[in-house]
């Protein structure tokens, strides 16, 4: 039974004798086969630039230009070349059936034509041929993907380096103004003048609202830096310890005294080889979210620990906490906890806590019950010399 995919195939046959023709009709003609003729190979050429058949059954004897010469100019004319040829013949010679592969057919049917083995040789090479162009479409489909793909990717790149661009400069001049404001707030209300409570408070909100500023610019710009994969590691040599407390005390400024914050240091790292600008960014992040989910007058813990080429450390709340379903997207930009309330945030501290401890190849637990509190340990990779503490 014939495919029915190759109902609608136009088969060209050309033979100068009306008997053979007939007797290719008689094979096909039930076979859902659009059948055309020709009775030379000048009149195969014209109409196959013509009528563009799916397959052509070549006569290799014939007055005039053989099918030789007919296989050969319609292989050499763009419009016909990829039409499968079929040589028909009754030269058993092998010479003459490699010279017709030579010149481009496909197959040969020898004479006197067997009904079935017309059919099955003819759909043969037209599933062959549907295969092919099938394969052709989805490479070009494929080409035009990809063309596109990498049209959109430019895109990308270019529109990624432009916000990057602009989020530097952006906080690199909104750091101007701030930096005025914070000079000209000390000059306004100087200490020395004995101000009142409540100009002592204002200052303090304002230098309050600069920090927070400014570590929301610092944590903006981190987060595009990792997006754009332009955030590096580059250690130093610090003194850990001494690293840790100034991140503490620039938290204790922001917080006001609304927590009672517990820094403790055991086996200090005096020459820790790390980042002290990711190592600012962990800490100032996991601290800031321990104030800002806690409850005024709560204690907030924060431990470090360094053993042989390693530093923990710990920051543990007595916070509102974190639902199951929370934890499970917590390091995802942007998102931030259901139970927060109006407490403001971007969402971003957390996942710039994680990028900062993959680049120091380090690790990160948490546990967290709701109302109760979230405790995070961060576990980092140091060269150091350990300097065990009285």
């Amino acid at each position: 039974m014939m495919n029915n995919n190759l109902k609608k195939h136009t088969v060209l046959m050309v033979d100068d004798n009306p008997t053979n023709l007939n007797v290719l009709l008689d094979a096909l003609k039930h076979h859902g086969f659009k059948l055309l003729a020709a009775k030379s190979g000048e009149e195969a050429i014209q109409r196959a630039l013509f009528a563009k058949p799916d397959l052509i059954l070549l006569d290799v004897l014939m007055p005039g230009i053989d099918g030789f010469e007919t296989c050969r100019q319609l292989k050499a004319n763009p419009v016909t070349e990829e039409i499968p040829i079929i040589f028909m013949t009754a030269l058993a010679d092998t010479v003459d059936k490699v010279k017709g592969f030579s010149f481009g057919a496909v197959d040969y049917i020898t004479k006197p034509f067997q009904h079935e083995e017309v059919l099955s040789r003819v759909n043969a090479h037209l599933t062959i041929q549907d295969l092919k162009r099938n394969l052709e479409q989805k490479n070009a489909e494929m080409e035009e993907k990809n063309r596109l793909l990498d049209e959109a990717l430019k895109h990308e790149k270019e529109l990624n380096r432009l916000k990057t661009g602009l989020v530097g400069m952006a906080s690199h001049e909104l750091r101007r103004p701030l930096t005025v404001i914070s000079l000209y707030s000390r000059s306004l209300f100087p200490k020395e003048n004995g101000n009142a409570p409540e100009q002592n408070e204002g200052y303090t909100k304002i230098q309050k609202s600069i920090r927070q500023m400014t570590q929301l610019l610092d944590d903006i710009l981190l987060a595009t830096q990792s997006e754009m994969g332009k955030l590096t590691f580059e250690p130093e040599v610090v003194n850990l310890g001494e690293l840790c407390s100034k991140i503490v005390q620039e938290s204790e400024l922001i917080d006001d005294s609304a927590h009672s914050l517990h820094f403790t240091v055991k086996n200090n790292a005096e020459n820790a080889l790390v980042d002290p600008r990711l190592i600012q960014r962990i800490i100032s992040n996991l601290l800031s979210n321990a104030v800002k989910y806690s409850p005024h007058g709560s204690n907030i813990w924060f431990d470090l620990n360094t053993q042989v080429a390693q530093a923990t450390f710990i920051v543990k709340d007595e916070g509102i906490g974190i639902s199951p379903e929370d934890q499970q997207k917590l390091f995802e930009n942007f998102q931030r906890g259901s139970n927060v309330g109006k407490t403001p945030g971007t969402g971003l501290g957390l996942t710039i806590v994680k990028q900062c401890v993959e680049l120091h190849n380090g690790t990160m637990m948490f546990s967290s019950e709701l109302g109760k509190g979230t405790t995070f340990e961060v576990s980092l990779p140091i060269d150091v010399k350990i300097e065990n503490m009285v």
